[in-house]
């Protein structure tokens, strides 16, 4: 479960990935009758943070990134943990946090996996014996 503190964090997270303005964040917190998110319950801070999650469009990209990913381990015969996943994915991205790495470099990180999941599926195809 999410402390206060943390969801605030996640708040001002989401805030500033999603570039909404102080004008948009007032109208938000308006809604719950409050001027400032600190003076949120915690339940409301989750359940305006949740709102802001979905609108996110990373995070379908994020998803099919970890598709991608898990894929391309089992092929390795690799871990397929989604830690170990997300942590390829942010070295890849040159050390960024997993839910830092930007809408552009999420769907480039995701064409060079697919590629070479594609390229590793062709070779175990073409080495495989062929049935007469």
């Amino acid at each position: 479960m999410d402390t206060k503190k943390q969801l605030i964090k996640r708040w001002h997270t989401l805030l500033n990935s999603l570039g909404i303005d102080s004008a948009t964040k007032s109208v938000l917190l308006a809604q719950y009758g409050v001027t400032s998110s600190t003076e949120l319950e915690t339940w409301q801070l989750k359940q305006l943070c949740d709102s802001l999650q979905k609108d996110d469009p990373r995070d379908a990209a994020r998803k099919r990134l970890l598709k991608i990913l898990k894929e391309w381990a089992h092929l390795k015969g690799t871990n397929e943990d989604n830690d170990y996943l997300k942590g390829i994915a942010e070295r890849a991205a040159g050390g960024t946090s997993f839910n830092q790495i930007t809408l552009a470099r999420l769907n480039s990180l995701y064409n060079a996996f697919l590629i070479q999941t594609k390229d590793m599926r062709t070779a175990r195809n073409m080495s495989a014996p062929q049935a007469k």
